[in-house]
């Protein structure tokens, strides 16, 4: 959530793998509360506050490098990405699913499928 300083106060941190390094990445509106961010960056530098961890990110917007301090406090969800496979999409796990396309014989395919390992993922 973007703060008065010009920060932002995290909600949730997801991890990426090494091979999604650079994936979605820069700073845009995020669906996720009104007035939310999302912003897919590299961590550059972290440092302890009294209000919780202190990133500074780095992502390439256009043709620059731009940098976000994020505030990660005790109530951001921290989720981590790992590959998995076709048997942890059961009935009950809790999944998100982005770029869905449908195809002209009415089934739909994605790029992934996120599925929460014990939570929900928080997107």
């Amino acid at each position: 959530m973007p703060q008065a300083d010009g920060s932002q106060k995290a909600i949730a941190i997801h991890i990426f793998t090494e091979a999604q390094r650079g994936t979605g990445e820069g700073h845009r509106p995020w669906d996720l509360r009104p007035g939310s961010t999302m912003t897919n960056a590299a961590v550059e530098t972290t440092a302890s506050s009294v209000d919780g961890q202190v990133l500074t990110v780095k992502y390439k917007s256009a043709d620059k490098t731009e940098e976000k301090k994020v505030i990660v406090g005790s109530d951001a969800a921290i989720v981590a990405f790992q590959p998995g496979d076709k048997s942890e999409l059961a009935a009950g796990a809790q999944v998100i699913i982005f770029g869905v396309q449908k195809q002209a014989d009415g089934t739909l395919t994605a790029p992934a499928v996120n599925v929460g390992k014990g939570v929900t993922p928080p997107m």
